[in-house]
């Protein structure tokens, strides 16, 4: 079973991304942040565009998406994710 968990750095935490990090998403990251995801991308970057893109990101499965906060803000400032999860062979793609 795949699990989410938070990871934490001195000046960055990845936590798996949730509906209320698309305030932060639409303000901090542009689309061209989204450029080289390949499963899917927001419409624009408008908050709603963005929570729906999480949400989106959240149901495929063999995937954990996390969001970027900065540790001393708190602040959302992109993504991240596990991609093709494949627990049979200990298999990951970043």
């Amino acid at each position: 079973m795949i699990a989410p968990v938070v990871l934490q750095g001195k000046t960055l935490r990845l936590e798996p991304v949730e509906s209320l990090h698309a305030g932060d998403l639409a303000r901090n990251a542009t689309l061209e942040t989204f450029r080289y995801f390949v499963t899917l991308q927001p419409r624009d970057g408008t908050v709603e565009a963005m929570r729906e893109f999480i949400d989106a990101s959240r149901q495929i499965p063999n995937m954990l998406p996390f969001a970027v906060v900065l540790q001393e803000t708190g602040e959302a400032v992109g993504m991240t994710s596990y991609l093709d999860i494949r627990l049979e062979h200990k298999g990951v793609e970043v």
